[in-house]
């Protein structure tokens, strides 16, 4: 797979284009007459007037054109749309514009942005990283920033193992899959036979999908397993927050620490955190039956924890351009 440092995004950006003027797909159009958004139909798999090979048929050419899927293999509508809307959250040139979308009519779609390259999805002049201008970023974060994915697994409050992730992303898994796919996959640490970790390692099943790249963190819940987790991203409240299930959760973004960063570096604000936190929980044997947190994954970004533990020179360099 090709390192998080050098892959982009603009195989998505133009095949999406090449397929919204080709015209070829139902309900697939463009959104405006300047072409900057276009629709897709979102119909769910599940109603009873689902036909797939319209209804589908933009989410499964996708699945081919990324040598996910061919003919006879297993997966289906749900798998396929999965796939692309996680692309298109996690790359930088779109975002979602809930606003011109429809999910309560007949035909149901929803409307997508192309931005410009470079641009943050969902950042606005309130939400800016900095107040200067977008050389702040840059100088930040240089394409050379290393997005590698860093990982600390604890069983019952003890350490057991740490990796680096160099992919874009990964899938989180108890023991290897067969599959073809090319996501690599990252194990957890086996435990002894009897522990109480291992019972619950056993119920993992697909695992956790993660990704690490220029916009931020996202992970996407696919076993069972009930987990919280803690991050920069947090909703207000006290929690806990617990991941859905099949959804893709944004849970660090870039834009939002090297704000805060900057403020940080001219003695405005706490320093910002990075780190992000995932509790897998086991409903107690006991009476009582209180959910038992027995393991824990911490991830962060390794350019996040460098760019914190600059010299004063390099912060007062960093200042000069925000």
């Amino acid at each position: 797979m090709a390192s998080g440092r050098t892959r982009c995004t603009r195989k998505l950006r133009n095949w999406v284009v090449e397929q919204v003027e080709s015209g070829q797909f139902p309900g697939v159009c463009w959104d405006d007459t300047a072409k900057t958004m276009f629709r897709i139909p979102w119909k769910h798999a599940g109603k009873q007037d689902f036909r797939e090979d319209q209804d589908a048929a933009f989410f499964k050419a996708w699945a081919i054109f990324k040598g996910k899927y061919k003919e006879g293999d297993t997966g289906g509508p749900a798998v396929w749309k999965t796939r692309l809307r996680c692309a298109l959250n996690k790359s930088t040139e779109f975002e979602e514009v809930p606003k011109r979308g429809r999910m309560d009519v007949a035909e149901p779609y929803k409307v997508y942005r192309l931005l410009p390259p470079g641009t943050f999805s969902g950042t606005d002049t309130t939400e800016a990283p900095f107040q200067g201008d977008q050389r702040s970023l840059e100088f930040l974060l240089p394409p050379e920033s290393d997005y590698s994915l860093l990982l600390t697994f604890i069983y019952n409050g003890r350490v057991v193992g740490e990796a680096q992730v160099q992919s874009l992303d990964c899938r989180l898994v108890a023991e290897p899959s067969g599959s073809e796919s090319s996501m690599e996959q990252v194990l957890f640490p086996k435990p002894g036979p009897l522990e109480p970790t291992q019972r619950l390692l056993s119920q993992l099943e697909r695992g956790i999908l993660v990704a690490s790249n220029p916009r931020g963190l996202f992970v996407q819940r696919l076993c069972p397993i009930p987990i919280s987790w803690n991050a920069p991203q947090a909703p207000p409240g006290p929690g806990p927050h617990l991941l859905p299930s099949n959804e893709c959760v944004e849970l660090f973004r870039t834009a939002y620490f090297c704000r805060d960063l900057a403020r940080y570096f001219q003695g405005l604000g706490p320093p910002p955190k990075f780190q992000v936190t995932l509790n897998f929980w086991e409903e107690s044997r006991g009476p009582s039956h209180t959910p038992q947190n027995l393991i824990t994954v911490k991830m962060e970004q390794a350019f996040a924890r460098y760019l914190l533990e600059e010299t004063p020179e390099q912060q007062a360099a960093i200042l000069s351009l925000v």
